[in-house]
């Protein structure tokens, strides 16, 4: 799931895709940092700060050595894509808003910018 926020925490879009094969942990993460950006892109944001819940991961992003790890190539694919804005498609996207069985989760994650 993506969210992409303003500076006071409200939805400005929101989405989720749907992975067509199994990946590790890791994998996922930086798949959804590349996702992220792209949609960004997408939708108009110029600019963005990226969050996750892998510190290695913002760590290796924020590197400019190139990552030796065995997702390594999806790092520098996130790194090549933050700086080219390459687009996809087949996204699921919401405008100002988030899927309705998200809706508790980022009400409750609101409490965090106020």
């Amino acid at each position: 799931m993506i969210v992409i926020r303003d500076s006071a925490g409200l939805v400005i879009a929101s989405c989720s895709q749907l992975l067509p094969q199994a990946y590790l942990t890791c994998e996922v993460e930086a798949l959804a940092a590349m996702k992220a950006l792209t949609f960004a892109q997408v939708v108009g944001v110029s600019k963005a700060i990226l969050e996750g819940d892998s510190k290695m991961l913002m760590k290796a992003l924020v590197c400019d050595d190139v990552s030796m790890a065995s997702h390594g190539s999806l790092i520098e694919d996130v790194k090549f894509n933050s700086r080219h804005a390459i687009i996809v498609s087949d996204l699921a996207v919401w405008m100002e808003d988030v899927p309705p069985q998200f809706v508790p989760a980022f009400q409750a994650d609101l409490t965090c910018f106020s």
